[in-house]
């Protein structure tokens, strides 16, 4: 049986986007079905490697600013 990171129904992030919150509608194998939060657009699909928990976002958003820690340009 495999193991998710995630379930139907978690709020995660995309992790080169970690503003978008996305609810995660359906998994299967490694592959998440999400739709943004508050909205009624189509379904995106991601990897469970482009996706992180929705508390690590503000960490995420840090390292993309240019010359935060882990965030050189």
């Amino acid at each position: 049986m495999e193991h998710n990171k995630y379930k139907e129904g978690d709020i995660v992030c995309e992790r080169i986007r970690p503003t978008q919150k996305l609810i995660v509608k359906l998994v299967l194998f490694d592959v998440y079905y999400c739709q943004p939060e508050g909205s009624s657009k189509r379904e995106l699909v991601y990897q469970e490697r482009d996706l992180a928990p929705l508390d690590q976002s503000k960490i995420l958003k840090k390292s993309l600013i240019p010359g935060s820690i882990g965030g050189e340009f």
